[in-house]
């Protein structure tokens, strides 16, 4: 018999992972030596007279397939020299026509934010490629502002790189858009932000925007283009939240992720109420019993909290580690598979680290002055870290401002981190690479309480990106973490997990 190559497998190699198979939406295979021979008799040509146990087990692993079709081009060996990243969201522009309350994109900021021209999005394009990056998420500021936004695409798809989302306002989602992206050849998920009814235009600081929005979710649903909701709960919306969502629900929407709105700079200036950490916690435990039993299909996230899925009538964990851990697990699993390129052509682990590090001046590398290989390649990576200077005093008011209440983790929480930043201390990894690959060993060298804590394996020191927003820090404990599993949220969380999963096997 005859065995060629599955129709969506690619054979690729990357610094560290030599001989790797690539799949649109599977974890990749690693393809050992003594595997090598027999992939090469997997020609279509070749008859093969019996399975071997190599041959099984490319078979096994939905590499191989019966067939006398040989290998496409794209699915030969290739190698990349950097490390594998699959994925990227890309800013291609920092323009917005809203004026969100809490976004540093707003269209008042505008005229001082870059985005890539036509020559340089072909030149990142052709590093993506280069790179082994397969998958694109496009996004801004409002991405579609872009002059040049369906010509990026076209590149994309030259290069076949899959759009799988793009991340809009709304406002400018037309018939002829979307035809046009169809043309294209990309179906992606367009994710948009609502922020509850009655709350949206002045959340969004424009007027329209919620009428805008429903607009472009029932044109999207019309021609067949999956869309997910982002919305921002702060102390001014919450009434609404759980109204929205059942509109949501009702339109069709795939799914919502609901996130605290964070103490940005200009959140500060426009909040007129304090929404805690724990005011958080408190309302996505309260709205995730209610939303569980109701009549709807729509899955909800709250953002490193929890899961609600309301068909199956259960939830499930949010802020904890899934799996078994290690020294050399990756500290966060989502930044070692996507990375992001800002507007002005920055890396960054996250989209939620960008604005952060913009406005502390920090660089993790430029796309547009360093080609991307060189980024994501060992060779150029420095795992040193570099110096920065954060006073105790704006590092206490962001950490008393975001609990405002009592004191968690006993009184040494604050206490704790109020003398870390006196001064300059090197607390940023250097170049991108290094951040995107940390590994808990070197995260808790510099963290001494969190290997000696007794949820350490469930939260693994927590998310990055907050620790950096809140004191200036990449390698800090995140105390938001500290606060849900020590003041008892995860507990009350279990409790509602394990009497959901009796609903749904009763």
């Amino acid at each position: 018999m005859k065995y060629t190559y599955a129709p969506d497998f690619l054979f690729r190699g990357f610094e560290r992972l030599p001989f790797v198979g690539i799949f649109p939406y599977r974890t990749p295979v690693n393809i050992k030596p003594e595997l090598l021979d027999t992939l090469d008799l997997c020609d279509g040509m070749t008859d093969i007279p019996e399975v071997t146990e190599e041959l099984k087990t490319l078979i096994d692993s939905g590499i191989v397939v019966p067939g006398e079709t040989p290998p496409t081009d794209r699915q030969k060996y290739r190698y990349h020299k950097n490390r594998y990243f699959p994925a990227a969201k890309w800013q291609i522009t920092g323009r917005c026509n809203y004026r969100c309350k809490h976004c540093f994109n707003a269209v008042d900021n505008s005229p001082i934010f870059e985005e890539f021209t036509l020559p340089e999005a072909k030149a990142l394009v052709n590093e993506f490629e280069r790179c082994g990056v397969g998958k694109v998420e496009v996004t801004g500021g409002e991405p579609t502002l872009h002059p040049n936004f369906l010509e990026i695409l076209t590149e994309l798809k030259k290069a076949d790189i899959d759009v799988t989302k793009i991340n809009t306002n709304g406002s400018r989602i037309t018939p002829k858009l979307l035809a046009e992206i169809k043309a294209i050849g990309f179906h992606p998920l367009f994710a948009m932000s609502f922020d509850g009814i009655g709350f949206h235009d002045s959340f969004r600081g424009h007027d329209g925007a919620e009428e805008e929005l429903l607009s472009a979710i029932k044109l999207l649903r019309s021609e067949g283009f999956a869309v997910k909701i982002d919305m921002n709960v702060n102390a001014e919306n919450t009434e609404t939240i759980l109204p929205s969502a059942k509109l949501m629900d009702s339109m069709g929407v795939r799914n919502m992720r609901i996130d605290r709105t964070m103490e940005t700079p200009r959140w500060f200036k426009n909040c007129k109420k304090p929404f805690t950490i724990r005011d958080y916690y408190e309302f996505a435990l309260k709205f995730a019993e209610e939303y569980r039993k109701g009549p709807y299909k729509m899955p909800i996230n709250f953002w490193h909290v929890l899961h609600v899925y309301p068909q199956s009538r259960t939830v499930s964990h949010g802020a904890e580690i899934s799996g078994r851990v290690s020294g050399r697990t990756v500290v966060c699993g989502h930044n070692r598979g996507m990375l992001t390129v800002t507007n002005s052509g920055e890396l960054a682990p996250c989209n939620q680290m960008s604005g952060i590090l913009h406005q502390m001046g920090v660089s993790f590398g430029n796309v547009k002055e360093t080609p991307l290989q060189n980024l994501l390649s060992d060779t150029y990576n420095d795992e040193t870290f570099i110096k920065g200077s954060i006073t105790k005093k704006p590092v206490v008011s962001s950490i008393t401002a975001m609990l405002t209440g009592k004191k968690a983790d006993g009184d040494g929480l604050i206490a704790d981190l109020e003398g870390k930043f006196d001064g300059a201390a090197e607390i940023i990894p250097k170049n991108y690479l290094h951040a995107a690959d940390m590994r808990l060993e070197e995260l808790y060298e510099r963290t001494p309480r969190c290997p000696s804590c007794k949820y350490s394996e469930r939260c693994c020191g927590g998310c990055r990106a907050i620790p950096l927003g809140l004191t200036g820090s990449y390698t800090e404990r995140d105390i938001t973490k500290c606060i849900w599993f020590y003041e008892g949220y995860a507990d009350r969380l279990e409790t509602m997990i394990e009497k959901g999963a009796k609903v749904h096997a009763g």
